[in-house]
């Protein structure tokens, strides 16, 4: 999804169910345009808010004199409730973003109740349109 630099624009997902999950993990990819030479920017400046909740973004750094036009990096965050109705915000505010972010491959991650391990990195949580 394209986040269009200095316009404020956004994605909700709701309805996940999450309920009887631990560990829930999100993970998203973010790539920023950096087509000028000076161009810099910081993955950060795209928000998420769960349920309503701003999430603590990671400072990642990007700069065109660094090669990161265009490169898709990972963002995760942790600890998401589990719920049987989650929703999930990206949040791009015109004056934040100045240079336009494409987001991709966002993931929910969880380990079933009883389960062992507790990284995360379980069984995917499928999300169905329109059911």
């Amino acid at each position: 999804m394209w986040l269009p630099a200095n316009r404020s624009s956004g994605l909700r997902i709701s309805g996940i169910n999450t309920a009887n999950r631990t560990n829930l993990v999100l993970s998203y990819q973010l790539a920023a345009n950096l087509f000028d030479a000076g161009s810099a920017s910081n993955l950060n400046v795209i928000r998420v808010l769960v349920n309503g909740t701003a999430m603590t973004i990671p400072s990642i750094p990007v700069t065109n004199a660094e090669g990161d036009n265009n490169v898709f990096r990972t963002v995760t965050l942790t600890n998401l409730p589990a719920t049987d109705n989650l929703t999930i915000e990206f949040v791009s505010a015109g004056d934040a973003n100045t240079v336009g972010f494409r987001l991709d491959n966002i993931r929910i991650t969880a380990q079933a109740d009883g389960s062992s391990g507790g990284n995360g990195g379980g069984t995917p949580i499928i999300i169905h349109p329109n059911q």
